[in-house]
């Protein structure tokens, strides 16, 4: 930060001036840090859970669940904002999985022959969680997901000898692991 007195003319230069320069200078410095403490959204890695929890009230998360680990919290509410601005694409529910799963994509039906405005997520080599998780995660698809789409389900697909097996029913619906 440039001080005051850094800057002033030569001709103001005089104790009493450099006095007032030096005091309105911490005051200055003061301020700035106290603004740096209000500063949360760029201070997220910082944040404690309950902090977290309320950002997540505020940017309206609408699939956000206390319970997840303060880094996936801490993801989602980075990208609550973008996912508000093109709710309703794939793009959108993309973005949304792979905050929790990095492999994740969306497959519209034409990519699988499917029924017409029908898709699918694949999670690619990530392991398969336990029935509340997929629950969570299918309710987030479905907060962001577009009215007219009609979600199939997932389809985890892990990489073990090279063989492909056929995809079997698991937990819900359409979810399905496919082993390659």
């Amino acid at each position: 930060m440039i001080k005051l007195a850094e800057i002033l003319p030569s001709s103001l230069e005089d104790e009493k001036v450099l006095a007032i320069t030096n005091a309105v200078d911490e005051l200055l410095i003061s301020i700035d840090n106290e603004r740096k403490q209000i500063e949360l959204y760029n201070r997220l890695d910082e944040l404690p859970a309950e902090i977290l929890n309320l950002l997540a009230w505020q940017y309206h998360v609408d699939f956000f669940k206390y319970d997840m680990t303060n880094d996936v919290k801490r993801e989602l509410i980075r990208q609550s904002i973008a996912w508000h601005r093109f709710k309703g694409t794939p793009t959108a529910v993309e973005e949304m999985v792979t905050a929790i799963y990095e492999t994740a994509e969306v497959e519209e039906w034409y990519q699988y022959d499917g029924e017409p405005f029908h898709f699918r997520v694949n999670i690619i080599g990530e392991a398969v969680t336990d029935a509340d998780t997929l629950k969570n995660l299918k309710d987030a698809v479905y907060a962001v997901k577009n009215v007219r789409s009609i979600f199939d389900g997932f389809n985890f697909i892990n990489s073990i000898n090279g063989d492909w097996a056929v995809p079997m029913d698991m937990w819900w619906d359409n979810t399905q692991i496919t082993i390659k």
